[in-house]
């Protein structure tokens, strides 16, 4: 009989330590769980940050470089921009007095005259960066033996150091003015943009170099 009292006794303890135990247990599961999804949370936010932090410091390399960039053809311009832009003015005065005389029985000015009207020697109005333009297309037509040059590759030739993109608009400007000049024309093929010496470009080189500049023979592969 004292046996089975005791018993019932540790069996009615038991009862209620387990009723008191068990909200402390699922209370402290569920505070596992939210911590294990707060650790998580952290985690990918830490994730986030660190990616963030790359990609911003990659864009922040982009616009240094961009700057850089900037910073070049400004230093560029700088160094020529009353000759660009007293050469343009030129080049405009003449070709509005070409259009204000010319009649049907009279046609187009021949372009020497507009030359003479223009200036007496042409080279003496060109920059030096835009003589080593005109001189650098010479010589990779005439060792090449092609009639065209890809600006692509022409920017190479000129700036080997320097990312095409970084340089393409700075180069396009001088071809233009070369083309106004007339002493370079421009076609595009497919994904291509070439360079032509016009007539007038070839003896321009020839009085230059002062011997006598060839007509290359085309090379079809451009074509291709």
């Amino acid at each position: 009989m004292s046996f089975w009292f005791f018993k019932r006794k540790e069996e009615d303890l038991a009862k209620k330590l387990n009723a008191y135990m068990q909200p402390i247990e699922s209370s402290l599961k569920s505070s596992f769980s939210r911590i294990k999804q707060d650790m998580s949370v952290l985690s990918k936010s830490q994730k986030q940050i660190i990616e963030d932090s790359a990609y911003q410091k990659e864009i922040n390399y982009q616009i240094i470089d961009r700057l850089e960039a900037i910073e070049q053809k400004l230093g560029i311009i700088e160094s020529e921009p009353k000759e660009n832009i007293h050469q343009i003015t030129r080049i405009k005065q003449v070709q509005e007095t070409q259009n204000s005389t010319k009649t049907p029985q009279q046609g187009q000015v021949p372009q020497g005259q507009y030359y003479q009207k223009f200036n007496a020697d042409p080279w003496d109005s060109l920059t030096p960066v835009q003589r080593a333009i005109l001189t650098k297309i010479g010589l990779l037509m005439t060792e090449g033996g092609q009639e065209s040059i890809p600006i692509k590759y022409l920017a190479e030739e000129l700036y080997p150091k320097k990312d095409y993109e970084d340089v393409r608009s700075m180069l396009s400007t001088y071809i233009d003015i070369l083309i106004e000049f007339g002493l370079l024309t421009k076609k595009r093929k497919g994904r291509q943009t070439y360079v032509y010496l016009t007539d007038r470009g070839y003896s321009f080189q020839d009085t230059i170099t002062k011997k006598k500049l060839k007509k290359p023979i085309k090379n079809h592969t451009e074509n291709e």
